[in-house]
């Protein structure tokens, strides 16, 4: 055994009992440590072990593959929100998060990909088979900080929830690294496990539900890189054509989704808050959620979306009255000092909302501002 081969095996046990010791013993910060430890092993491995150049003639293909499927994957999250409803994310995008939650979820992606491209690269199968256990162990590790083994139906769900979806994803880990490099696999995990810690509301789905789509997902993945890629290299770039229509097809699909969303097809609309009359709660920029008005009970201290004239305005309820059987809503910016002017009826409501994100409208605004 030569020396690369010596040092890729002592690397490759010492991460699988490192990654297994914080599964087993799972405590508050468990992710932040494995994240320093695997930034350790990634300049370790660089300057100890020779690196391998994987050729990868379509690697640029694959990124655009895994980036729109991601985005659609999020996309779809979120589009089944829509029927079953959702709450508040418990990670709320602050600098103390941002430390504590999506900067070391960020190292452990970036840092394990790296280490698995050139574990791969070796040629070596005692480091496949580490790459792919590690890969597993890590993402079980990811999902929860702490993992209790207390009973049957605990066993269960965490083998269902976690680990199986696990198991066949990082078959198109392993897969896409060996092939194509560790940037596709990147690029593929920043977006489908970080945006709970960036969007500050998650879908309300059942987690047999999403351990399913989570199953899914991979393997379809999977089968199309194999089908678009499969043959030897010199031919693979015939396909790039069938490619383009592929990804030109779920974009189109991705864009008429948030389409319809934003032209309130579904009973859930989206509006870009363009005023400062909310600043505090909601603020200019903001993008908010909100539900059709279907002669809903309203409450003082709710946010509804009414209209005035040619406008929509999302300002809060401060006051209802009943005067001989019709319901008069009176409302005010939250940064305002008076009411609004008059009342609202009923049938001047559009909607209501509790569920914004922050900042993405700026955009929008801006476009709007550069063309008028």
């Amino acid at each position: 055994m030569n020396i690369d081969k010596k040092i890729t095996m002592i690397f490759s046990v010492s991460l699988l009992f490192m990654l297994s010791f914080s599964l087993c013993f799972s405590f508050e910060f468990i992710t932040a440590l494995v994240s320093g430890l695997l930034l350790i092993y990634v300049f370790l491995l660089c300057y100890f072990v020779k690196k391998q150049k994987i050729l990868d003639i379509n690697k640029k293909q694959i990124i655009l593959i895994v980036l729109v499927v991601s985005l659609v994957q999020v996309m779809v999250y979120y589009l089944f929100g829509i029927e079953y409803g959702y709450f508040r994310s418990p990670y709320i995008f602050s600098f103390k998060n941002v430390i504590r939650f999506l900067l070391p979820n960020i190292i452990s992606i970036v840092s394990f990909e790296i280490i698995r491209k050139i574990l791969l690269s070796q040629e070596n199968k005692f480091a496949d088979i580490t790459s792919y256990i590690g890969g597993v162990l890590l993402e079980v590790i990811l999902v929860t900080e702490v993992i209790t083994f207390s009973n049957y139906d605990n066993i269960i769900d965490i083998l269902g929830i976690y680990l199986l979806p696990a198991i066949i994803s990082n078959v198109l880990y392993t897969y896409i690294s060996k092939n194509y490099g560790a940037m596709p696999n990147i690029i593929y995990k920043m977006i489908t496990t970080l945006y709970i810690f960036i969007i500050p509301v998650i879908p309300n789905l059942a987690d047999s539900f999403m351990a399913v789509f989570k199953l899914l997902i991979p393997l379809l993945v999977l089968i199309m890189i194999k089908l678009l890629f499969e043959k030897k290299k010199k031919y693979a770039l015939e396909r790039k054509g069938f490619l383009g229509y592929i990804i030109t097809s779920v974009s189109l699909v991705f864009a008429l989704i948030v389409t319809m969303i934003f032209s309130c097809q579904f009973s859930v609309g989206a509006i870009v808050i363009a005023t400062d009359s909310m600043t505090g709660e909601i603020n200019k920029g903001d993008i908010i959620i909100y539900k059709e008005y279907s002669d809903d009970s309203l409450e003082v201290g709710q946010v509804i979306l009414f209209t005035q004239g040619e406008s929509i305005i999302v300002h809060r309820i401060i006051n209802i009255e009943e005067i001989n059987g019709e319901m008069r809503y009176y409302t005010k910016g939250d940064a305002n000092s008076d009411w609004d002017m008059g009342y609202r009826l009923e049938k001047d409501i559009v909607g209501t909302t509790d569920i914004k994100v922050p900042y993405v409208g700026y955009l929008t605004l801006w476009l709007r501002e550069l063309f008028t």
